[in-house]
């Protein structure tokens, strides 16, 4: 200990002492030796399992922050999944099967059969990743309220005048029960040649739901269409993220 507040404090050495003015002049002059920051004698008198300790903590540090910056730059829309089996939710996604089957879109017989056996399994993870992968816009919604829209995995082809159906996945933190009010804005023409409608607009309360989408165009060739989702007056999240805009490629 006393030799490390030696080095620590050098004023605590005699200026008269032979090591001391010998380290003086290796340094290149007195005055210079002691002009070094005091954080510089710290580290020096640190013992060199703890240095190489925090070398390897800042290493650490340098690569953590690396390696998550450059995946979440691969994937910057990861969706989020809800942890939760109650049976308000299963009952909720129960009922987007049903509209799903009616509507014989987006879903085939085998995603059904697979979504199905997930929520009796009480999987409800599983079986929002089998959803996830048919819908098109997450819409999220923060415990205050406000609204954040995401692109999804799901691309929607188009055929002209023919009416087409995606889901929308609604995560809802805030827990209210508003309905969902969908608005388009077309920068294409002055008339918009798109139709779109969500059923069931009304949401349940439950932290995780989906809603279904229907889509028709009454033009041909690649359109794009921005959407705004409020969950009630004023929600649209700052900095216009309550805004997304999606583009079809329609076919005659």
């Amino acid at each position: 200990m006393q030799k490390m507040l030696r080095v620590v404090d050098p004023s605590m050495c005699s200026p008269a002492c032979p090591k001391t003015d010998a380290k003086r002049s290796a340094r290149g002059g007195g005055a210079d030796y002691y002009g070094e920051t005091r954080a510089t004698y710290v580290l020096h008198s640190l013992p060199l399992s703890l240095l190489s300790s925090l070398r390897l903590c800042v290493f650490a540090v340098y690569f953590c922050l690396f390696f998550a910056s450059s995946t979440f730059a691969q994937s910057p829309d990861l969706i989020p999944i809800a942890n939760d089996e109650r049976p308000q939710v299963i009952s909720r996604l129960e009922a987007i099967l049903k509209i799903a089957e009616e509507k014989k879109a987006p879903l085939d017989a085998k995603t059904l059969e697979k979504v199905r056996k997930a929520l009796a399994d009480r999987d409800t993870k599983l079986a929002q990743e089998l959803l996830d992968a048919h819908t098109i816009t997450v819409v999220n919604i923060n415990p205050e309220g406000r609204v954040k829209l995401q692109r999804g995995p799901a691309e929607l082809p188009l055929v002209q005048n023919q009416p087409a159906y995606v889901l929308f996945k609604i995560v809802n933190l805030s827990g209210g029960q508003p309905k969902l009010d969908l608005r388009t804005e077309y920068s294409g023409g002055k008339t918009s040649p798109f139709t779109m409608s969500l059923a069931p607009s009304d949401l349940s309360g439950v932290i995780v739901e989906y809603q279904l989408l229907r889509v028709s165009c009454s033009e041909a060739g690649k359109r794009e269409i921005t959407i705004a989702i409020q969950a009630g007056q004023g929600t649209q999240d700052l900095g216009f993220r309550g805004e997304l805009p999606l583009l079809f490629d329609v076919k005659k």
